[in-house]
């Protein structure tokens, strides 16, 4: 089990972390999402649900809500992209069952 890892959260920046799937066009997930008051990026991620027309769900990477919105809004930052803080898998999300992820991510009953 993981003990308190606030200090692990950088104090300026959004924390996301790493997608255990390395499905295509996944990097982040929503599992854990952390930043500082009234951080910008979320306003980004807000318009960008919005901002695309037709249905909204969640596994849609222009109007959805989820992982591939968050991972499609990261690759479309280009510079900006320094204002999040990917927190690696292996720490903060290793696999219950053996799966692709725990190849890359570990697994919970891994030391």
């Amino acid at each position: 089990a993981r003990s308190n890892f606030f200090e692990e959260l950088p104090s300026s920046k959004v924390s996301l972390v790493e997608c255990r799937s390395k499905d295509a066009g996944l990097d982040v997930e929503n599992s854990l999402m952390a930043s500082p008051p009234r951080h910008p990026f979320w306003r980004l991620a807000i318009e960008s649900c919005f901002a695309a027309s037709g249905r909204h769900r969640w596994d849609d990477d222009r109007g959805g809500t989820g992982p591939r919105m968050l991972s499609a809004l990261l690759k479309s930052m280009g510079s900006n992209a320094s204002m999040i803080h990917v927190l690696p898998c292996i720490d903060f999300q290793r696999g219950i069952q053996a799966d692709s992820g725990s190849r890359n991510c570990g697994h919970i009953a891994d030391a």
